[in-house]
């Protein structure tokens, strides 16, 4: 609106901003007093709870949903947005000395869009863990030396399709959703009193966010 009324003239149009500003929050408040409103947060789930769905996936002899359990485990256990997840490329992984973890190098984040700063995702392999991630990333991966990783689960649009026709064939009543992954994360770091400095190097929070506090406050 600003740049709008900056190319008409040259006229100030602070005192238009001012009264739209001002109608806007006397708009808000008119509706907050009809009924009552609060910021939607995804789903938090137990890892037990949602290991019950990467089963249900992988019992399909669909690749789509081999994908999605592999995709929705990396967003459990790493907290990475669905987003970022579904532009892994194969040729930027690479395993850690030890081959006991998966790095994943991101190419791009919703706070670090110039790569200011380098990010990874680190998917460690746990032997305690029922389900063998290993394995499962070398079935989807295959023979491909290149390319994004997830072919069949594209993207956040399709694996929240499969966890809805998941949770509908489980009888769940709640649904995952893109960020279930990510929430449950940060909750449960929260919970277990990790340092907040650690907790925001994990999560890749920007400098001065206040993210920390709003997992906190709402959950």
């Amino acid at each position: 609106m600003k740049r709008a009324f900056s190319s008409y003239d040259n006229r100030q149009h602070g005192q238009a901003v001012n009264f739209i500003d001002t109608w806007i929050k006397r708009q808000a408040k008119a509706l907050a007093s009809t009924r009552l409103y609060e910021p939607a947060q995804a789903e938090r789930f137990l890892v037990r709870d949602i290991m019950e769905l990467w089963f249900h996936w992988l019992r399909s002899s669909k690749l789509v949903r081999k994908e999605a359990a592999l995709y929705s485990a990396i967003t459990f256990f790493t907290g990475a947005r669905a987003i970022e997840v579904s532009k892994l490329h194969i040729e930027d992984l690479y395993f850690e000395q030890s081959g006991n973890a998966l790095i994943c190098p991101i190419r791009e984040s919703k706070t670090n869009v110039f790569k200011d700063i380098p990010e990874r995702l680190v998917l460690c392999f746990r032997p305690d863990c029922p389900i063998d991630l290993k394995d499962l990333f070398y079935r989807i991966k295959g023979d491909r030396t290149h390319g994004r990783l997830f072919q069949a689960c594209k993207n956040r649009r399709t694996l929240c399709y499969h966890y809805g026709r998941g949770a509908m064939e489980l009888g769940w009543t709640r649904i995952p959703s893109g960020h279930s992954g990510r929430t449950t994360a940060i909750t449960m770091g929260i919970a277990a009193g990790i340092p907040r400095e650690d907790l925001e190097i994990m999560f890749r929070w920007a400098s001065g966010s206040d993210m920390y506090r709003r997992y906190r406050s709402v959950n």
